[in-house]
This record gives C-alpha cells, sequence and structure tokens, in this order.
C-alpha cells in the first residue's frame, strides 16, 4: 500500500476541484449558448409569424375596399336603369305629377332623374308619357314659344324634332349632322329655363340629342339634390 504525504494529498485535491469546475463552466456555457440560440430562433420565429400576419391584413383590407368600392358601383348602376326604366313606363296624371317627377318642394333639380330622363334609349316613350298629361296653360303657352324659338334659329341639318310641354318641364328630341352649329342655348330662351342636353348616336348611326327644359324663376341658381 502507498502512503501519501500531506503535501501529495493536497495537490490532488486541488487538481480534483480543478476539474470539477472546468467541467461545471463548460455545462454552464453550453446551457446559456443552448439558451441563446434558442431566443434566437423563437425571436425569428415570432418575426415570421408576425410578418405573414400583416400580410394578410394587408390583403384582407384590399379586398374589402375592392368589394366596397364595387357593391355601390353595382348598386349605382342599378338604380340609374331603374329609374329609366321607371320614366320609360310612367303614365303622369297631371302636369304636377310631371313637375314633381323632377323638382322638389323648395324648388331643387332631381339628378338622378334628369339624367335618367335624357339618357333613357325609350326617349320617346318618355317624352309621349309626358305628352299624355294633362295640359294647363302654363304648359301650353310654353310649348307656343318653343315652337316659335325653334322656327327662329332652326338650321338646315336639323330634323325629326318632337318635343312636349308638361308643368314646368319641356322634352324634346332633334336629329342633327354631327357637326351641327344649332345653338341649343339660344333655343333655350324660348323662357327662364334650366337646360339639360344629350347628344349620342341612335340605332340607325345618327346622332340625336334629348333635352329638358325645366322652368325656373333664376337660372343661375341652380342647386342638385338627390332623387
Amino acid at each position: 500500500m502507498v502512503k501519501l504525504n500531506g503535501f501529495t494529498v493536497l495537490i490532488l485535491i486541488a487538481i480534483s476541484s480543478l476539474i470539477t469546475y472546468l467541467v461545471t463552466s463548460s455545462s454552464n456555457n453550453s446551457e446559456v449558448t443552448a439558451t441563446v440560440i434558442e431566443s434566437q430562433v423563437n425571436s425569428d420565429s415570432n418575426k415570421e409569424v408576425i410578418s405573414a400576419n400583416n400580410k394578410d391584413i394587408h390583403q384582407s383590407t384590399i379586398q374589402v375596399k375592392q368589394l366596397a368600392n364595387s357593391e355601390p358601383e353595382g348598386n349605382k348602376v342599378s338604380e340609374e336603369r331603374g329609374q329609366q326604366t321607371n320614366l320609360a313606363d310612367r303614365h303622369f296624371s297631371s302636369s304636377e305629377s310631371v313637375t314633381n317627377s323632377f323638382i322638389t318642394d323648395n324648388g331643387q333639380i332631381k339628378q338622378q332623374s334628369v339624367f335618367g330622363a335624357i339618357t333613357i334609349p325609350e326617349f320617346h316613350d318618355f317624352l309621349n308619357n309626358v305628352r299624355g298629361a294633362e295640359e294647363t296653360d302654363n304648359s301650353i303657352v310654353r310649348e307656343v314659344k318653343l315652337l316659335e324659338m325653334l322656327s327662329q334659329i332652326r338650321t338646315n341639318d336639323v330634323y325629326a324634332e318632337d318635343f312636349a310641354c308638361r308643368g314646368k318641364v319641356c322634352a324634346m328630341s332633334f336629329h342633327h349632322e354631327a357637326n351641327s352649329d344649332f345653338d341649343l342655348d339660344k333655343l333655350s330662351t324660348f323662357d327662364e329655363n334650366y337646360l339639360f342636353t344629350n347628344t349620342s348616336k341612335d340605332e340607325s348611326g345618327s346622332t340625336v340629342t334629348r333635352v329638358l327644359f325645366i322652368q325656373t324663376d333664376n337660372p343661375s341658381q341652380l342647386v342638385f339634390t338627390n332623387g
């Protein structure tokens, strides 16, 4: 049996302690490193998730906006076409009903009704519906004035005129050459009127202008309202 003196024992104890310290330190460093790596992975993973969520939200927002914009457009077209169809089929019971279709009680012009009238493909049917309403002294006078002014300023390239006045509204259509110099503004001065026009091609390719003259006390004070 080997006997160790005191000094040798101290050296062995010191070496053992050093080895234990190094092993423990290495283990702790590994744990810290592993923790840092795991933290970085989690952090990067979170960034990817957040980025993906933001992308999803952004795309969803665009789709909602597009849907929100498209639905009113569709509704708007339907409303306008519905207004046109209503005017073509409507049988006005009186001159007052013609007036009320385009003018509010406080004198504002119903924008959708005016637009629907002058853009309606079946404008001739609408004009006949106006003509079918009961005449009044005012509508008779306005028709006479309109005819007189038309006779004064008619040009050779204007033809197939048709018009009717009831209440405060006169509706008119006429064909003309595309480059006609017919003075429609001058025609509107047969009375104090708001003037609304639409020029387009008919089924045969001829140029046709559709007109509404709406009587007013002051043509410079035009105010629109939805309706």
